[in-house]
């Protein structure tokens, strides 16, 4: 007869830890992980090729989504033993996932120079240009940096007629799909709090390598290194 599987309920930290290795290194979430990974050098290679550059962001789009809501989901409370109370979770489960490319990594970048004076922009018009990205993007908000350079000494087509010149750069997330979405999201907000036509909001998109961008003191691909 074949042993029998202990339910995790019953599974003290110990056998959880040991669990959380064997599952990392040959369960379903071990071939997620290291298709994160590898996915960072697929981007690279496949930049030439549109159609398949596009299929690829997509895939590195959605599975790191799923690696995120599996490492703030994830916990265990073991019981202590039959009849006893359950213990306290005892720690969050990383999966060891700190050298996998994260959602983080793309950080769009918005800045938006417009000549409008300033008192013509709201005071908190970049923190809602932060929620339309965020949510256009699937990221989260503290993601997102946002600039207004408002009272630009700005022309469009020979006039000095409202306008604005948007550019949006990220590592990934920008694919040709993905900048039909942000540009319709973007355009909308300019039209309902700034008034601006549809013809007077211009934007360009920037999809950047991860060596290209750096944030605590390094750049993305070292850190993924690190």
């Amino acid at each position: 007869m074949s042993a029998q599987i202990k339910p995790r309920s019953e599974m003290t930290a110990e056998e959880l830890a040991a669990k959380e290795q064997e599952e990392f290194a040959v369960g379903p979430l071990s071939i997620l992980t290291n298709s994160v990974k590898n996915n960072a050098q697929v981007l690279i290679n496949c930049r030439n090729n549109k159609k398949l550059l596009g299929r690829v962001k997509a895939f590195d789009r959605h599975c790191n989504m799923v690696l995120e809501n599996v490492k703030e989901m994830w916990t265990e409370i073991p019981k202590t033993g039959k009849g006893k109370k359950k213990a306290k979770v005892s720690r969050k489960r990383s999966f060891h996932l700190k050298n996998v490319p994260s959602c983080a990594s793309k950080m769009p970048m918005i800045r938006v120079a417009t000549n409008l004076a300033d008192s013509q922009v709201p005071k908190d018009f970049e923190v809602r240009v932060t929620d339309v990205i965020a949510k256009s993007t699937g990221k989260p908000r503290e993601r997102v940096a946002v600039e207004i350079a408002a009272g630009s000494r700005l022309v469009h087509g020979g006039t000095s007629d409202p306008v604005a010149v948007i550019s949006i750069q990220s590592i990934g997330a920008v694919s040709d799909e993905d900048n039909i979405r942000h540009s319709a999201a973007l355009t909308a907000i300019f039209q309902s709090e700034l008034g601006l036509p549809k013809d007077k909001v211009v934007i360009s998109f920037f999809d950047l390598t991860p060596g290209k961008v750096a944030i605590g003191g390094t750049t993305v691909a070292n850190a993924n290194k690190l």
